[in-house]
């Protein structure tokens, strides 16, 4: 996915573990707390630690806000109607908060991605937070939406008013722009964010990776990042293509992983319409089969398209599929994580 600087700025946020795919590998430090032990999201990094080994935490994007032709009904989740269970990463894009209009490019509004957010720490779900902000590349407004963004996730509250740690990715479809223009925006992102936010963790993501250098290429540094992500999203009706690429990219996003002693994830997975009635367990469980992938988030569900979806519904070929998948004992998900950050 070709994007011009303008549209590749910001995007959403991911958890520091400093382990990569084949085990608790470290950074070359030796310590667990090499990039910043001081951040407020400890806590969330070593549960990712903890649960990572164990399996790979289930997200869906947007999934409490709306789902396949519904909107904005209270504890509604795609995920949840299918297969009884919340998923244990909750995805959310607040590209432009900006503008200061109140509401997301999504149409969901500000004030409501806060208290999904809450919602999510209630029931012992991760947040993972995303934000693209177009023409906010120079200068002043450039450093207002930064600022806008760092004050959005410094102020994230649960019921009790403690601050909710999020995942967070500031730079995303970044592939073929420049490296010697993306590497200082990254790094630029993560300093200001950081100034305000202690609650944050940071993924850099890449789309449809071939090899490993394709994550090198644009890599801002082990001192920026705390996951490494893979993103391959398909409108294609190539179920057999995608497989092929999917199992590819994450073979890369490992062998990267571990080169940088980061925590690997799929940031956003997933066909359009969900082609093959075994999707989950013939494409996506192999793949990822004792990779020790932090989470895999599939992407959103339209409320205008029910055609427009990447996790099934109730009466989809996919949907037994889907249940079959979620409830296997290598993914995690929501209830089990709850337990798991309980015990």
């Amino acid at each position: 996915m070709m994007k011009t600087i303008c549209g590749i700025i910001l995007a959403a946020m991911s958890a520091m573990l400093l382990s990569a795919c084949s085990g608790a590998a470290r950074s070359s430090t030796g310590k667990a707390d090499a990039i910043d032990g001081r951040y407020q999201s400890s806590e969330l990094r070593e549960l990712l630690e903890k649960t990572r080994a164990e399996g790979t935490l289930l997200g869906h994007q947007d999934d409490l806000a709306y789902g396949s032709v519904w909107y904005g009904e209270q504890g509604r989740s795609d995920v949840k109607d299918v297969c009884g269970d919340y998923p244990a990463v909750f995805g959310w894009d607040i590209s432009g908060i900006e503008r200061g209009t109140g509401y997301t490019d999504d149409s969901v509004s500000v004030a409501s991605v806060r208290k999904y957010i809450a919602e999510v720490a209630a029931m012992g779900g991760v947040s993972s937070v995303r934000w693209k902000a177009c023409g906010a590349v120079d200068g002043e407004s450039r450093d207002a939406a930064l600022d806008s963004v760092a004050s959005f996730l410094s102020w994230l509250r649960d019921s009790r008013g403690g601050v909710v740690p999020v995942i967070f990715q500031p730079v995303f479809d970044c592939d073929g722009a420049d490296a010697s223009m993306i590497r200082p925006l990254w790094r630029m992102a993560r300093s200001r964010i950081a100034n305000k936010a202690k609650n944050v963790l940071y993924v850099y993501s890449v789309s449809n990776p071939d090899s490993v250098a394709d994550f090198e290429r644009q890599y801002p540094g082990d001192n920026y990042v705390d996951i490494v992500g893979l993103e391959m999203l398909s409108d294609a009706d190539d179920v057999t293509g995608y497989k092929a690429d999917f199992n590819q990219g994450v073979d890369a996003l490992c062998k990267f992983a571990e080169k940088h002693g980061k925590i690997p994830a799929v940031t956003a997975a997933g066909i359009k319409g969900v082609k093959s009635p075994d999707f989950f367990t013939s494409c996506i469980a192999p793949a990822i089969s004792g990779r020790q992938i932090g989470y895999i988030m599939f992407w959103r569900n339209s409320w205008k398209d029910e055609g427009y979806c990447f996790v099934p519904v109730k009466g989809h070929p996919a949907a037994d599929d889907f249940c079959k998948f979620v409830k296997s004992d290598k993914v995690v998900m929501c209830s089990e994580l709850s337990a798991k950050n309980n015990s």
